[in-house]
């Protein structure tokens, strides 16, 4: 039983910290698969900007940095999900911007109070009812450990945007110039 659970451990700690090199595409997949039927069935358009090379690689804690631009969807789908503005939009675009992978998640829902834009990456803050507050808190960290920054741009009932950027690409030509 405890060899069980140190394998178990050993395995999540892998998984979520170890990094390893993977195709944008598939973290891509992974993170928005389960997000097009919430948009249908609550009238969300959803718009998806991918403007990186066939090439281009990402090095770093996959599951982790999957979770998180999923979390950042999930957050964006619940604040439209409430809204009852006709236009709901979410868009998700991903591209190249000076060497770095760059994330922008917007959406037109709720938006975020002014006064609590400061604060909604401090543990245990969340504007939601049945959050942990968590999310963010642990995202900004993924972020900022991977040599990233994440930011926030809201209005209150107009929009929110979430742009990260991670120091973490690598591509095929990259890889032959190092060897």
């Amino acid at each position: 039983m405890l060899l069980n659970c140190i394998v178990y451990f050993f395995f999540i700690f892998i998984t979520f910290v170890i990094p390893s090199e993977f195709e944008i595409k598939e973290l891509y997949k992974e993170s928005v698969k389960w997000r097009d039927q919430a948009g249908k069935e609550y009238n969300i358009k959803i718009k998806d900007e991918f403007k990186l090379s066939e090439d281009t690689k990402l090095y770093g804690p996959r599951k982790s940095i999957t979770i998180l631009i999923s979390d950042m969807i999930k957050n964006s789908l619940e604040s439209l999900e409430s809204d009852t503005k006709k236009n709901k939009e979410l868009r998700l675009e991903m591209y190249e911007k000076d060497g770095k992978l760059n994330v922008e998640i917007y959406d037109t829902g709720k938006g975020i109070k002014k006064e609590h834009l400061d604060k909604i990456f401090g543990m245990f803050s969340h504007g939601k009812f049945g959050g942990t507050g968590k999310g963010l808190y642990f995202g900004k960290r993924l972020v900022e450990r991977l040599g990233g920054k994440l930011n926030v741009d809201s209005i209150e009932g107009e929009y929110a945007k979430f742009t990260f950027y991670l120091d973490v690409l690598k591509r095929e030509k990259d890889k032959q110039k190092d060897t």
